[in-house]
């Protein structure tokens, strides 16, 4: 399979869905600021697809790339409640810990 072939299969699928997905991820995203990584991810992930396993594997774009979308949301969301739950644990920490604690997390981040 010719890469000229993927790259306008690509383009014409992104060109037609990329609004739709989109308002999906904007519609479901808690933090604004994840929007536009959710959704480069997506369309990432779609293009290692098609490189794989070829246009030919793809039978309804816009469904795979939904899903993706929804996966990316989700794997957003449950990091993003790992960490929340990681700072509430800091913050009921003993004040002697705190700042120790906090010095370890702001290494991390």
């Amino acid at each position: 399979m010719d890469n000229q072939d993927i790259h306008t299969f690509f383009n014409t699928v992104y060109n037609s869905t990329y609004r739709k997905v989109l308002a999906y991820i904007i519609a479901k995203c808690g933090n604004v600021s994840d929007i536009s990584d959710i959704f480069q991810e997506t369309y990432m992930e779609f293009y290692v697809i098609i490189s794989k396993k070829g246009i030919k594997y793809i039978k309804n774009s816009e469904a795979i790339l939904m899903k993706l979308a929804r996966q990316k949301i989700y794997r957003n969301f449950s990091k993003s409640s790992r960490i929340k739950e990681q700072l509430l644990f800091l913050t009921h920490a003993n004040h002697d810990d705190e700042y120790f604690f906090a010095d370890l997390i702001k290494d991390e981040i």
